[in-house]
C-alpha cells in the first residue's frame, strides 16, 4: 500500500519537469519511459501529451504492482514495467488498473464524489464531456474557491512553452494546478480551473491510488 505523504512527495517532485527545458528533459524522459530505448524515449517524451504517462511514471516510482490481465493483447502484463513504444494507451491502462483492482468509481448525480488526496481522475474524452481525455492526480483538498472545496492537482499534459511543436505534441510539461468540481444538473460532475467560469471537463471516473498494492 502507498501512504499519502509518499504519494504527495512523489507527484509534487515531478512538477516543473518538461521536455522543452533542457535542465529537466533527461529527468522527464527517465520518469516517463525508463524501459524504452533512448531513441524511442526521447522521441515520445517530446511529441506526446504526458498526462497519463507521467501518472504511470509516478506510480512506478511508488513501487506499484501494475499487473493487469487481457491488456495489450496479452493474458497478463505490467505496463509500469515494460517499454511503452508502440502503445499510446496510458489513459486506458490507468482506467483498466482501477477497474481490475475493484476501486474504480463513477460519479453519481446528486452525490458529491469522494475525491480525496491520492486519487487519480480521468476527465473529458469528447466534445460532449468538455474536450480531450485527460488524467490528473489530487495531491491536496485543503484549498477553498469560495464555492466549496478546491483541489491541488499535479497534471502532466500541460502546454510546454519551450516545446515548439503544435498541440497536442507540445503538451509535455508537468504542472501544479488548482481545480474545483461542480455538478451540472442531469450531466454529472465536472472539474474546472478554480475560480474560472469555463465549464471544464466531465469527471468520467477515478480511483484512490493509496489502495494499490506495491511490490
Amino acid at each position: 500500500m502507498i501512504d499519502l505523504s509518499s504519494f504527495q512527495e512523489t507527484f509534487r517532485a515531478a512538477v516543473g519537469k518538461s521536455w522543452g527545458n533542457l535542465d529537466t528533459r533527461d529527468d522527464l524522459v527517465h520518469l516517463l519511459f525508463p524501459d524504452d530505448t533512448q531513441a524511442n524515449a526521447d522521441d515520445m517524451a517530446g511529441s506526446q501529451s504526458n498526462c497519463g504517462t507521467s501518472a504511470m511514471g509516478n506510480l512506478r516510482l511508488l513501487g506499484v504492482d501494475g499487473t493487469v490481465t487481457r491488456f495489450r493483447g496479452k493474458a497478463s502484463c505490467d505496463p509500469l514495467a515494460e517499454a511503452y513504444a508502440g502503445h499510446y494507451d496510458a489513459i486506458q491502462y490507468l482506467i483498466t488498473l482501477g477497474q481490475q483492482r475493484g476501486i474504480w468509481q463513477v460519479p453519481v448525480n446528486g452525490e458529491v464524489p469522494a475525491v480525496e488526496p491520492g486519487c487519480i481522475l480521468q476527465i473529458g474524452g469528447s466534445a460532449q464531456t468538455g474536450g480531450a481525455a485527460h488524467i490528473l492526480a489530487i495531491t491536496d483538498t485543503s484549498i477553498l474557491d469560495g464555492q466549496g472545496q478546491g483541489f491541488e492537482t499535479v497534471e502532466g499534459g500541460q502546454v510546454d512553452p519551450k516545446n515548439p511543436k503544435p498541440s497536442p505534441k507540445n503538451c509535455t510539461l508537468i504542472a501544479l494546478r488548482q481545480r474545483s468540481i461542480y455538478e451540472r444538473p442531469g450531466d454529472g460532475w465536472w472539474l474546472r480551473t478554480m475560480g474560472s467560469s469555463d465549464p471544464g471537463r466531465k469527471i468520467n471516473g477515478f480511483f484512490q491510488a493509496l489502495a494499490l498494492s506495491t511490490r
